[in-house]
């Protein structure tokens, strides 16, 4: 999904995912502006069910949204990841400009609570000390949330794989 550009409200979220299984995705989410919408403009779910092994690579770049919730849906992240069960997530999030509705953040990444999986973010090394700095400086948000219950590792710029 690329460099597309809207300026009405989208009722729905505008990009959502949600891989379950044990599936292998590389998927990028690149250069979208304008986007609003009532709900999450990128909502991901990788694994959901227990027994998912999923292998996701995810870029999330350069992107503009707005959730701007409504009455039934007031609290609304602008960029939500959430990584559940045993699933392996590679991650490369930066250049976005997020904006949430209600009491929720501009962008959040849960690793579930219940069953953790294995979340990687690209970062470089020199002055990385954990990952809502690293997002806080790589992003405009309203607000940050890294919800890890077993932390997040940090690797090298380019290890994802790509699209």
């Amino acid at each position: 999904m690329a460099n597309h550009t809207s300026n009405s409200s989208i009722p729905g979220g505008f990009v959502g995912v949600d891989i379950r299984g044990d599936v292998d995705a590389v998927l990028s989410i690149t250069g979208n502006t304008g986007i609003t919408s009532v709900r999450q403009p990128i909502d991901i779910i990788t694994g959901d069910s227990v027994g998912d092994v999923a292998d996701v690579h995810l870029t999330i770049l350069n992107n503009s949204v707005t959730a701007t919730g409504n009455v039934t849906f007031p609290n609304n992240e602008g960029i939500f990841v959430e990584m559940t069960r045993a699933t392996t997530n590679c991650l490369n999030i930066q250049g976005n400009t997020a904006t949430g509705s209600g009491n929720r953040e501009g962008i959040e990444l849960l690793e579930d609570v219940v069953a953790p999986g294995n979340a990687r973010i690209e970062a470089p090394a020199a002055g990385f000390t954990d990952v809502e700095t690293y997002l806080e400086s790589a992003n405009t948000a309203t607000a940050f949330v890294d919800e890890f219950n077993l932390g997040v590792s940090r690797v090298d710029p380019g290890t994802c794989d790509t699209p």
